[in-house]
């Protein structure tokens, strides 16, 4: 497993690309990106990535179908929920489904980056 790499899931082009500007600033490398349920299963079933940073409005489904589907398959993997639809409900649901984080894109960039320094080893600062 590539315990450097970040997996993006997050249907919007726009913070897709604000998060892999922000990550590969920051040193982490960005190992995939999916827009969608079908397309993330796709790629983890045939690849992994050290963190994995999850929506959950997506428009084949949400977050929250993935994170079932990946439960037992999770390894190393730290997963993070980071979505506009912060609630406690989002975070409990999103943490009982196997998320180890959840952050709200609006206000939490900060919080996001200190986890994926801490999950991240071979990050290189």
């Amino acid at each position: 497993m590539n315990t450097k790499a970040v997996f993006i899931v997050d249907d919007s082009p726009e913070i897709i690309g604000q998060l892999i500007r922000l990550l590969e600033r920051e040193q982490f490398s960005v190992a995939g990106v999916a827009g969608d349920v079908k397309s993330a299963k796709e790629w983890l079933s045939l690849n992994s990535a050290g963190c994995i940073i999850l929506d959950i409005g997506l428009p084949d489904g949400s977050g929250f179908d993935l994170l079932e589907w990946y439960e037992g398959k999770k390894q190393d993997t730290t997963l993070i929920v980071f979505t506009n639809y912060y609630s406690e409900m989002i975070r409990e649901k999103s943490l009982l489904l196997g998320a180890d984080y959840v952050f709200d894109k609006s206000d939490d960039v900060t919080g996001l980056l200190s986890i994926l320094e801490k999950h991240t080893s071979g990050h290189t600062r």
